[in-house]
C-alpha cells in the first residue's frame, strides 16, 4: 500500500506541474511555432529636416547581420511619395515579417539634387525591439549640414 501512495504522489506531482506550467506560461509554445507570431511591430518614418526625404525601409523575415542580406527587393517596404518637411509615415509589419529591420534615406535639395544619408540603420528582432514595439527612424540634418539617420525604440534612444 505504501508503494501505491507513493506512485500516486509522484503522479500527482507531475500532473500538477504541467497544470502549473500551462497556467503561468500562457502564450508559450512549447517548441511549437506560436500561430499568433505576436503582435505588430510599428515602424515610423520621420522627417525632421526643413527638406523633403525619399525615406527607404527593407524588412526580412529573418535576423540579419550585413545590410547586403536586407537589401533585396523582395524585402523593400513601398512608403509612397517623399517625406514633406515635418512628415511622418507609419507603416505597421506582422511581427513575422519584422526580423530585421533596415533604414536608409536621400536629402531632397533642390537644385542640387539628392544627398545620401551618412549612415544606415540595422536593427534585429529580438535585440533592438521586440514584437509589439514602435520603432521611430528619424532623418536628420546635423549643425554643419550633414544627413543622417537616427533611431530609437519605444522612446528610448538607440543610435544614429
Amino acid at each position: 500500500m505504501p508503494r501505491l501512495q507513493w506512485f500516486r504522489r509522484i503522479g500527482f506531482a507531475i500532473l500538477g506541474g504541467f497544470v502549473l506550467a500551462g497556467s503561468m506560461g500562457q502564450g508559450c509554445s512549447f517548441g511549437l511555432p506560436d500561430p499568433g507570431f505576436g503582435d505588430p511591430v510599428t515602424v515610423e518614418l520621420i522627417n525632421v529636416t526643413s527638406n523633403p526625404v525619399d525615406a527607404f525601409l527593407w524588412s526580412d523575415p529573418g535576423t540579419q547581420f550585413f545590410p547586403e542580406d536586407v537589401l533585396r527587393p523582395e524585402n523593400f517596404v513601398d512608403v509612397g511619395e517623399p517625406l514633406a518637411p515635418r512628415d511622418i509615415v507609419t507603416v505597421v509589419l506582422d511581427c513575422r515579417d519584422a526580423g530585421t529591420l533596415l533604414a536608409d534615406g536621400d536629402l531632397l535639395l533642390v537644385p542640387e539634387g539628392a544627398q545620401p544619408s551618412a549612415n544606415i540603420l540595422l536593427l534585429r528582432e529580438g535585440e533592438h525591439f521586440f514584437c509589439g514595439d514602435l520603432v521611430s527612424f528619424y532623418y536628420e540634418v546635423d549643425g554643419a549640414g550633414g544627413f543622417f539617420t537616427s533611431v530609437d525604440v519605444n522612446g528610448v534612444y538607440l543610435a544614429p
